[in-house]
């Protein structure tokens, strides 16, 4: 059994991960203003499970004939 991995959702866990990040840290207040930190934490949150979801699509498993 061979895994494969898809290009696609790779590079979407990456740039999620990288926005989610830069929110947690507090780099992206530099670019975009939360009306409050609830929206700021809740981004956060989308950010990471889009990361999270996005790394378990990007591995397919191929059975061999």
């Amino acid at each position: 059994m061979k895994v494969q991995l898809n290009l696609g959702p790779f590079a979407a866990a990456i740039a999620s991960g990288f926005v989610a990040i830069n929110i947690l840290n507090g780099n992206a207040l530099n670019y975009v203003h939360f009306a409050g930190v609830e929206n700021e934490i809740g981004c956060a949150v989308i950010a990471l499970t889009m990361a999270c979801l996005s790394l378990f699509a990007s591995f397919e498993k191929i059975k061999a004939k």
